[in-house]
């Protein structure tokens, strides 16, 4: 079918327009375009020996004929310049891929911006970094001989306390006073003394924590008397009392 469509279209170019150069006017109105039907024309024109190029388009254009019309070098090129875009929209297209891109998110909210404020004092700032840095420094350890274990014993002996041995770890309770038979005692110290002015006077005793002090305390209570009376021994010859 296309073949023949092309052989029709070459034969229609190659006709030769008979036309009189009597009956072509001016207007252009009474030309006749007789169209040779026989086999010949046919047989000459065929596909394979069709070529554009050699084909003679200038029969009917004269330069005698005063409508003729010579195409210039720029409608050449105008005619040429809407071929171009026409040919190139029947390229394939090619299909564009887009990659996806996950946005980026800040744990900032837009009324959570950070203020600072415009005049800082340079000075200011390297003097709390200083204290800051002394602050993190820290402290030597002073010896406090108070509240170490043995010095601690030591007090606990001394004030009377219950507190343990340094050699067999027994616990020794706290000193007391001992209630013991006087009956045969001249001085009767369990008549002359009860119970209450006992635990008083061990108390006094034991708070003061210091043997000299305790010394003082207990010759503070005894009273100097006289001797009534003397005894006499020769021992080796020699008198003494």
């Amino acid at each position: 079918m296309k073949r023949n469509q092309k052989i029709l279209q070459a034969a229609l170019n190659k006709c030769t327009l008979y036309v009189n150069s009597a009956s072509r006017s001016t207007d252009n109105r009474n030309c006749t375009i007789v169209i040779p039907n026989d086999n010949e024309s046919f047989r000459e024109n065929t596909a394979d020996n069709l070529i554009d190029e050699n084909i003679d388009y200038s029969s009917g254009d004269s330069v005698a004929d005063p409508n003729y019309y010579k195409p210039s070098s720029s409608d050449e090129q105008n005619s040429s310049d809407e071929l171009i875009p026409r040919l190139n929209t029947n390229k394939r297209k090619r299909k564009k891929t887009y990659h996806v891109l996950t946005p980026v998110t800040t744990n900032y909210e837009p009324d959570e911006v950070e203020q600072v404020p415009e005049n800082i004092d340079m000075e200011t700032t390297n003097a709390s970094n200083d204290t800051e840095e002394k602050t993190k420094v820290k402290r030597k350890k002073i010896a406090v001989p108070e509240e170490w274990s043995r010095n601690k014993l030591k007090l606990n002996i001394r004030c009377g306390k219950e507190h343990k041995s340094m050699s067999s770890n027994k616990v020794i309770l706290a000193k007391r006073p001992l209630l013991k038979d006087c009956s045969k005692c001249p001085r009767k110290c369990n008549t002359n003394f009860d119970e209450e002015e006992q635990n008083v006077l061990n108390k006094e005793y034991w708070k003061l924590g210091n043997i000299d002090l305790q010394r003082q305390y207990l010759s503070g209570l005894i009273d100097e008397t006289e001797k009534s009376s003397t005894r006499t021994a020769i021992y080796d010859g020699v008198l003494t009392r």
